[in-house]
């Protein structure tokens, strides 16, 4: 039997969106792609959206919000149980795709026996010619603070090469992994539960030899990120929690330009305080968890 490409849609209160990309990947009549919902709702209305046009063996119901990592965990640790796929994607719900992107992909993965994982080309989907990231980006002069490949260009002002893997990870939105390099390497580690998982995922791939790439040569197009508090807690607290793992020296000095940073915006007279203080709070918030963790 040919090998085949499991999909993992992780659905967190978006049941209309989740349903729309899987009705779309479904139109594509594919036999060789097995997908699987997760849901992370916890919610009774949710739950039945989703089992009204998902048959139950592609559909799984946590009982409460496992994150990020532990959402898309539980499903590709039962896609891992059909020895015939040979690698997995996750998906956003709300990313938009064309019938040829997992084979493209797919081709390129298992092709390159050195490759963990990869990714497309991510563009808006306001701006379809905007590119959100080419791949993601690890800045070193940034204490590794997560960044992305030819953000905000225009498609025209970049010369692409096809497979690139000069980039410190895949983005989590359209995420391919081969399934040998799960077995090497691990799951996504539940512990930063949203935000940074796919990053560090992909940085402990490369630490053990293995290369991790996006091909240009094909485009999803997916929502432009609306960057709360809940993001800001997160960011804030797993950007610790991954220098305890990777560069522990460094926690520190990442501390000390945290706390510089939140003090230019406690005296920074123009930023609206209705927003500045909740924001602050919550990095705060994540500062204080992120060392307590580490």
């Amino acid at each position: 039997m040919a090998s085949l490409i499991g999909i993992i849609i992780l659905n967190y209160f978006s049941g209309k969106e989740t349903l729309k990309l899987y009705q779309k990947i479904e139109s594509f009549q594919d036999e060789s792609l097995r997908m699987l919902v997760v849901d992370n709702s916890a919610d009774a209305a949710e739950n039945e959206l989703l089992r009204s046009s998902i048959p139950s063996e592609n559909l799984l119901l946590a009982s409460r919000n496992l994150g990020y990592a532990g959402g898309n965990n539980v499903g590709i640790k039962e896609l891992m149980r059909r020895k015939e796929i040979k690698s997995i994607v996750l998906l956003n719900p709300d990313i938009e795709l064309n019938e040829n992107i997992f084979h493209t992909l797919n081709t390129s993965l298992l092709k390159e026996k050195s490759l963990a994982a990869i990714g497309p080309r991510l563009c808006l989907k306001g701006e379809r010619n905007k590119i959100f990231s080419d791949g993601g980006l690890l800045h070193f002069n940034r204490f590794y603070y997560p960044g992305h490949l030819h953000a905000k260009k225009n498609v025209l002002e970049v010369i692409s090469h096809g497979l690139n893997s000069d980039i410190g990870y895949v983005n989590g939105s359209f995420f391919m992994i081969r399934v040998s390099a799960l077995e090497a390497i691990g799951l996504l580690k539940e512990k930063f539960f949203l935000y940074f998982e796919e990053t560090e995922w992909c940085h402990r791939a490369k630490t053990l030899g293995w290369q991790v790439a996006s091909d240009t040569t094909v485009t999803a197009y997916q929502d432009i990120s609306n960057n709360g508090i809940v993001y800001e807690y997160y960011m804030t607290r797993n950007h610790f929690l991954f220098h305890y793992l990777y560069y522990k020296k460094g926690l520190p000095r990442l501390a000390l330009h945290y706390f510089k940073h939140v003090l230019i915006c406690v005296f920074k007279q123009e930023i609206d305080s209705s927003k500045k203080w909740p924001f602050l709070l919550a990095r705060i918030k994540g500062i204080v968890k992120g060392l307590m963790n580490s």
